[in-house]
């Protein structure tokens, strides 16, 4: 985006800041396209883990935040399975199903959806 900001002023009268204009549009055409997209990627694969290293004293001032809730799949407990026996398929379908919709249901809701988005 900034890159076509710089790239404005080459189409200016005076020289110097079409100079300007040209070597900043290029800089930053340069940084996006080589640098971040080949050369960053490229030093991560070579590096693998050491590119996450964090030093000691600076992970214990930056709070460790669980935005995704994986600390929450530790706490809670999981059920202990009640009997090893082999579940029939019934049972596995029973358990698993959630809802019942008939596939007349979901045609009927989709063909009212496309008639109001495009009307005939």
């Amino acid at each position: 985006m900034r890159s076509r900001l710089f790239a404005g002023f080459i189409f200016n009268a005076q020289p110097m800041i079409v100079q300007l204009g040209f070597a900043l549009a290029l800089g930053i055409v340069i940084d996006a396209f080589v640098i971040r997209m080949t050369f960053i990627p490229a030093t991560m694969a070579l590096v693998k883990e050491k590119a996450w290293w964090i030093p000691g004293w600076l992970d214990r001032l930056v709070p460790d935040l669980d935005v995704e809730g994986d600390k929450l799949t530790h706490k809670i407990p999981l059920a202990a399975p009640t009997d090893n026996r082999r579940r029939s398929e019934s049972e596995l379908r029973n358990q698993s199903r959630v809802s019942t919709v008939s596939t007349d249901t979901v045609d009927t809701r989709a063909h009212n959806v496309l008639e109001m988005v495009m009307p005939q």
